[in-house]
């Protein structure tokens, strides 16, 4: 008579990781858990000129037990209709920094997606100049390039081809089955399009990291929207909530935006203008640490009657208090003074 029976064999995870780390354990890898995070959404105005931006949005930690990855978007500028032998388009260059520590692992790969809708956008690994394009230097640590594409497939690397609405894409590959690795693609949005465009674009970062026993993926979406500033009058006042909000004004081409905010009557609110990060990046500590901030800002009423303003320099103040003394749509006018591409950080605390 023949038995029937399961043998089990249980392999210490230091014994496995060791597989793995010398190829003994070969073939396609199985996901075992994907966690994905919550999407970062970042929104600023599209500029009608050049501006260095300087802006980098929050960076996105997660971390456990196992691993921590940490992703970030770093916006340096926005170039007007910069021509070369194959663009003539405004563009926005950008960093996605993405670092990853599996401490009782490896990091096994990285993937990065950009996606929009609108049709004759493209993201590009190539820098550009008025002479024309070169790829740029991309800085990776323990990671090599296993496959890319950009351009509307006039550059790509590997079997994969752009589908639906990607625009670019770029799969890294650990080396080494390293612990730790980095990632900082230098990217050119190149819009195609009138200023008075939207711009919509998702960036997903995906990294796979194997923790001794299963392969375990981060998935970090960022949705980054371009839209044209049109907050210039009372009529098109931009509506806000409490909390801070960024705007960009300049001398040219933006020296006025208007906010609008819902106030209850006897609703005690404070207005603060804080330093652009343009003036903090460039100027020395002493004058930052003062409370010289070039911008005038106006308050007024539901019926655009002016109730208190706070201008440069007032006693060098950098906020105002009031109480509102009718309920409706407050407006704050913010108004260029000096400084060439100011932001403004205003706070409505209740």
């Amino acid at each position: 008579m023949k038995t029937l029976f399961a043998l089990s064999i249980i392999v210490p995870i230091g014994i496995l990781t060791t597989l793995r780390l010398t190829g003994i354990l070969q073939g396609p890898i199985t996901i075992a858990e994907t966690k994905t995070l919550e999407t970062v959404k970042w929104e600023f105005d599209r500029p009608s000129t050049w501006v260095d931006l300087y802006q980098s949005k929050p960076k996105s930690l997660y971390t456990n037990v196992e691993a921590s990855v940490n992703v970030s978007l770093y916006i340096f500028t926005y170039n007007e209709k910069i021509k070369s032998n194959l663009f003539n388009s405004d563009y926005v260059i950008m960093n996605v920094t993405v670092t990853a520590d599996a401490s009782n692992g490896y990091v096994e790969n990285v993937y990065l997606v950009f996606r929009e809708n609108y049709t004759y956008s493209e993201v590009s690994f190539f820098a550009i100049s008025y002479e024309g394009p070169w790829i740029l230097q991309q800085r990776y640590s323990n990671l090599s390039i296993v496959g890319y594409a950009h351009i509307s497939n006039r550059e790509v690397k590997g079997n994969e081809i752009l589908k639906d609405n990607e625009k670019a894409f770029i799969r890294l590959a650990g080396v080494n089955h390293p612990s730790k690795i980095s990632a900082q693609p230098t990217i050119h949005w190149i819009l195609r399009s009138p200023n008075n465009q939207t711009h919509e674009m998702e960036i997903i970062s995906e990294v796979t990291y194997f923790n001794g026993t299963a392969y375990k993926k981060v998935v970090q979406p960022f949705q980054l929207k371009l839209a044209q500033d049109d907050n210039n009058s009372f009529e098109n006042a931009e509506e806000i909530g409490f909390g801070a909000h960024e705007a960009y004004i300049d001398d040219k081409t933006d020296p006025v935006d208007y906010y609008k905010i819902w106030l209850e009557k006897d609703q005690v609110i404070r207005v603060e203008k804080a330093y652009s990060l343009w003036y903090s990046e460039y100027f020395p500590r002493d004058l930052q640490e003062s409370d010289q901030v070039g911008l005038d800002i106006f308050v007024y009423d539901p019926y655009r009657n002016l109730k208190t303003s706070l201008t440069y320099p007032t006693n060098a103040t950098r906020e105002v208090t009031f109480t509102a003394d009718a309920s409706g749509w407050w407006y704050i006018e913010v108004k260029y003074v000096l400084l060439d591409h100011v932001y403004l950080l205003i706070l409505f605390p209740s």
